[in-house]
């Protein structure tokens, strides 16, 4: 069985830069990193896409809801901060400062310090990707009314998500088991998940546009 063609993703990209709800100086690229399945990446101001991503998820949405995410990506980068990204390369700096050779306190030091000052970082920069989530969502939400008359975007998010619950449910045991220490993880509090609950930000684009 082939892989799905990747040109399509390609082609709803060209199609919302030539309508200008997204940026023309936009670029969508794959990318290099493996965690990264989709991104707006704001500080080089490009789409990132996984084709592994693609293959196995967004190739089986409808051209509308492909359409949205890439929009909601494309909101990342023109509503979004880049607090978060100076917040971290600021600890990585400092990481590299103190414990970079001469200055080697020993690995019980930068363990200390990856426990302490990471999760300190990202619970400092949480409330602002939770709510860019969401601004996201309005800012995709839009541009489809106003590009394609969708008179109600929220539907395209439940037809996203419900679309993700079902891939979910076929995942095999090894990919349930890294599920399962993420969510011990964030059960934990040490990296609490930014990305606010579905039923929430189906909510906020209905309230914010619908009702």
């Amino acid at each position: 069985m082939s892989e799905p063609d990747i040109s399509r993703l390609q082609h709803l990209f060209v199609e919302l830069k030539e309508m200008q709800l997204i940026d023309t100086c936009r670029k969508l690229e794959p990318s290099l990193h493996p965690l990264a399945q989709l991104q707006g990446n704001k500080l080089f101001k490009k789409i990132l896409y996984s084709e592994k991503f693609y293959n196995g998820f967004l190739s089986e949405l409808d051209d509308d809801t492909l359409k949205f995410v890439l929009l909601h990506e494309e909101g990342h980068i023109q509503k979004g901060s880049l607090l978060p990204y100076c917040a971290f390369f600021l600890a990585t700096v400092v990481f590299t400062i103190l414990f970079y050779y001469p200055y080697n306190f020993g690995w019980p030091y930068w363990i200390l310090y990856l426990l302490i000052v990471i999760p300190l970082v990202y619970r400092s920069v949480y409330p602002l990707l939770y709510k860019e989530e969401l601004k996201a969502d309005i800012f995709a939400a839009e541009k489809m009314r106003e590009g394609f008359h969708i008179e109600r975007p929220s539907e395209l998010l439940k037809r996203l998500f419900q679309k993700a619950d079902e891939k979910t449910n076929k995942e095999d045991k090894m990919k349930k088991s890294t599920f399962l220490i993420l969510a011990i993880m964030i059960v934990l509090g040490i990296f609490p998940d930014y990305h606010p609950a579905d039923c929430t930000r189906i909510a906020n684009v209905n309230r914010a546009l619908e009702e």
